[in-house]
């Protein structure tokens, strides 16, 4: 089977089991992937369509607040046709899929596409019915991206933006809106944020351009939508275009502050060109009129004096805002060299008052610290945990090589707390994860989003990110999850630990704007259709692309006994040993590994088996009472086996 991801390996050994050694080895293993159903503090899984040449990714990851499924990962899914449908992924605390829904019309009828680019958090209720109570109520995650229409004559394809609700329970959308464009233009769908003073109502930040040079200049609007007794449904209240004569102005995001307004972040750049920067927009959260407007220029500190940074400085994303961060905003994205040849990942944490807190812009190598500095950029970032006493900022994106244009890594960084405004910024860790740079592949895996989780194994805290990956030799684009423990990062499956060079905190100065508002476009109700596609979920482990996963209605976690490949391992457990029966379908190395019940690894050990069936012992002398559990591990399958020791 091809690699498809290279990770990290340990030195293998080829001989066999020796019974009373076993207790002197403590070497840190691939455990968190071998315990059954509470294995999910680490993993990185691939959620591949089973169409060959399909793609779908993940753009932004959500935790359900209702439902048996713990992550809802929203994105796109394409097949061989040039339409592309919206995609949700459904996972279980070990990235284990238990379902996958589009979201189209009636599967590519029309051949136009749908895609979904951001989920909310919280949920919102409505209704159809008029009559109080309003049964029947509907309830779900608001989502947003975007429908392609045919207009014109001769047609052309425009983009308007979609937003639906997601119920977790049945999977279904239980209400639809897209909101028409006007005079050519094209919109988008980019993020969504529920009123934190009325939970029925929400806001949908959505990208403007024009088509065909019309003379539309690029901006962003916001619409409002509410839910009262006796609406049908939820309706437009309003819908507000923003506009800065001599400018474009890109959104990126939008949350709210502790006054529940509204705040948009995005990237400005001048009409006649010049470099990109970061914007925020504040918005009266009833009304929709503009309170503040901000441009950030961006500097940085030499003996002789600051300097304009030569490059672009440009935002992916925004969250915080009251209740999240104590009202500060995290700002993720990079900062580009002149020329646009190399990028650092960047964070900017603003205060309440929008007024620059501090900029960090993070340069990495690879992990023998060698060779040019990493290309990278951050796409989210978040304070973790929030509130808490000692609360830091964790952020996610993907960095590469200058060399190997054709490779990056998701990326995964903890730093200081930001929002002090202490102006010091300080790494705590990082890791890459999936692809490992000292390989040949050319690969590219990226984090696009992270919901930070409780950890069912050991009670602590991680975060589960969305994403994508695509290999060569060309295999499509594939939807991704991975997770890591925010307790350190620590992960010992499938990652590698980047050189941390130098930190950058540039000197931020800002310019006050007064953008035009006006009016935008006109609402149209259209239900979509939810239907399944099929998904091959894979895993990395030990340096393999497994190809089986848990798919819905399916247990692909490999049980004891026969498994697809033939291979297969009995376990008997004896008054003082576990005698170990495997079966190999080929030559290949193993791994033998024995955990107690707090998941510490008490022993592990590789051997060389070859084709046919081989015995292995472990002894249990020296074991005090308890539950512990053994595993035997190749790279195409895997087996558990709980046991329990009297003394």
């Amino acid at each position: 089977m091809k690699n498809l991801i290279k990770i990290l390996r340990a030195n293998s050994c080829s001989c066999s089991l020796v019974t009373n050694s076993l207790f002197s080895l403590f070497l840190v293993v691939l455990m968190p992937l071998l315990m059954v159903n509470a294995s999910a503090q680490v993993f990185f899984r691939e959620y591949a369509p089973a169409t060959a040449g399909a793609s779908n990714l993940g753009r932004c990851i959500v935790r359900p607040l209702a439902g048996t499924e713990k992550f809802l990962h929203v994105g796109q899914y394409s097949e061989t046709t040039p339409a592309h449908t919206a995609h949700a992924i459904w996972t279980n605390d070990d990235g284990t899929l238990n379902a996958a829904t589009n979201y189209d019309r009636t599967a590519n009828e029309d051949n136009l596409s749908y895609s979904l680019n951001f989920a909310e958090d919280h949920m919102v209720n409505g209704s159809y019915n008029m009559v109080f109570p309003f049964n029947p109520m509907y309830s779900g995650h608001p989502a947003t991206g975007y429908k392609v229409f045919e207009i014109g004559d001769p047609t052309q394809l425009l983009p308007a933006t979609w937003t639906t609700i997601i119920d977790p329970v049945t999977h279904n959308n239980v209400w639809d809106h897209i909101i028409t464009n006007q005079n050519f233009d094209i919109s988008v769908g980019k993020s969504v944020i529920r009123d934190q003073s009325s939970t029925n109502r929400f806001f949908v930040l959505s990208d403007l351009s024009g088509m065909n040079n019309n003379g539309n200049p690029q901006r962003f609007a916001v619409t409002r939508y509410d839910w009262v007794g006796g609406n049908a449904g939820h309706q437009m209240t309003w819908s507000i275009e923003y506009n800065l004569d001599d400018y474009r102005l890109y959104p990126v995001g939008i949350v709210q502050d502790n006054y529940d307004h509204l705040v948009v972040v995005g990237n400005a750049v001048l009409t006649q060109g010049g470099k990109m920067r970061i914007f925020t927009c504040r918005i009266h959260h009833t009304l929709g009129t503009i309170l503040s407007f901000t441009i950030y220029n961006v500097a940085v500190p030499t003996p002789m004096g600051p300097l304009p940074w030569d490059g672009d400085v440009i935002a992916n994303s925004v969250t915080g805002g009251a209740p999240y961060t104590n009202n500060y905003l995290l700002i993720a994205g990079k900062a580009t060299l002149s020329g646009g040849n190399i990028s650092y990942p960047m964070i900017f944490s603003l205060s309440s008052t929008l007024v620059s807190n501090q900029m960090a812009i993070f340069k990495y190598k690879n992990p023998n610290c060698s060779g040019d500095y990493l290309n990278g950029e951050f796409n989210c970032a978040k304070e973790y945990p929030v509130g808490g006493s000692t609360p830091t900022v964790t952020a996610v994106g993907s960095i590469g090589e200058l060399d190997h244009p054709g490779k990056k890594d998701a990326f995964i960084l903890n730093t200081s707390d930001m929002t002090t405004g202490t102006g010091a910024t300080v790494p705590n860790w990082a890791r890459t994860h999936g692809v490992y740079f000292d390989t040949a592949d050319s690969a590219v895996t990226t984090a696009e989003w992270f919901v930070a989780a409780p950890d069912p194994l050991t009670g602590g805290d991680r975060l589960v990110y969305t994403g994508w990956q695509s290999t060569l030799p060309a295999n499509g684009i594939h939807a991704v999850s991975g997770s890591v423990l925010l307790a350190g990062g620590t992960n010992t499956e499938c990652y590698a630990v980047p050189c941390s060079s130098s930190v950058l905190n540039p000197i931020i100065t800002t310019i006050t704007k007064t953008p035009d508002t006006t009016k935008w476009g006109e609402d149209v109700e259209e239900l979509t259709y939810p239907y399944s596609p099929e998904l091959d979920p894979k895993y990395c482990h030990d340096g393999d692309v497994i190809d089986f996963g848990k798919s819905a209605g399916e247990d692909g976690e490999p049980m004891i006994g026969m498994n697809k490949y033939g291979e297969n391992a009995i376990f008997t457990v004896l008054e003082n040993s576990i005698n170990i029966t495997y079966t190999s379908s080929e030559d290949a190395m193993i791994t033998l590994v024995l955990v107690d019940i707090l998941g510490n690894t008490l022993a592990t050990m590789k051997a060389k088996s070859t084709l046919g069936t081989h015995y292995y012992t472990i002894s249990t002398k020296d074991l005090v009472t308890g539950s512990y559990l053994v595993a035997v591990v190749s790279p195409k399958s895997r087996f558990n086996k709980n046991i329990v020791i009297i003394k």
